[in-house]
């Protein structure tokens, strides 16, 4: 069967095609390739595609890459639990048709989607280094503020001491100056 896909492949795109004969195998090999696309047999040795496909979508890099789950079993239980679990679904035997189709929407999805998020990480890259420069700046904003506001309620402090203090010093002469105008009056 494996032949047989990769037959399929090679007529229809070009691209390299890597292989894993077993699930905890396919994992390895997906780390260090990072493909776009993974064709997951449900039943392999070891662990199933299931649980393969549970341990990629773990693994940063690989937690989006497009999985096509391929089974014999084509009920509509078994066919739900691959779709809950897989990007899609594909019965074996493989048809020519249907796996070149998925292959077409799923490659040029995953070069458009590859794209878009190199854009988005330097897009992120770019807003963070702008969050960065405006938070610096509101910090020294801050700062300056906390300092006027310091000086302000100084130069506060000193208005009200100095009102005291002139007030006093109008008042005592004015009690002298009224003191003796009650003295002229008598």
């Amino acid at each position: 069967m494996m032949e047989h896909i990769k037959s399929i492949v090679a007529a229809n795109f070009n691209c390299k095609i890597y292989e894993a004969f077993d699930g905890l195998q396919g994992i390895k090999v997906a780390r260090e390739v990072k493909p776009d696309l993974i064709l997951m047999d449900i039943v392999l040795p070891y662990i199933s595609g299931y649980a393969a496909t549970v341990r990629l979508r773990k693994i940063e890099g690989l937690n989006e890459t497009v999985i096509i789950g391929m089974t014999a079993d084509v009920d509509e239980f078994t066919k739900e639990k691959v779709l809950s679990w897989c990007d899609d679904f594909i019965p074996k035997p493989i048809n020519e048709k249907k796996l070149v189709s998925l292959l077409k929407k799923f490659l040029v999805n995953s070069t458009k989607v590859k794209k878009l998020r190199i854009t988005l990480k330097k897009a992120n890259v770019f807003k963070e280094q702008i969050t960065s420069e405006i938070v610096e700046q509101l910090e020294q904003r801050v700062e300056e503020l906390e300092e006027a506001k310091q000086r302000i309620e100084y130069l506060n402090k000193l208005k009200t001491r100095l009102m005291t203090l002139f007030s006093h010093e109008i008042k005592t002469p004015l009690t002298t100056i009224t003191g003796y105008s009650e003295c002229i009056k008598l």
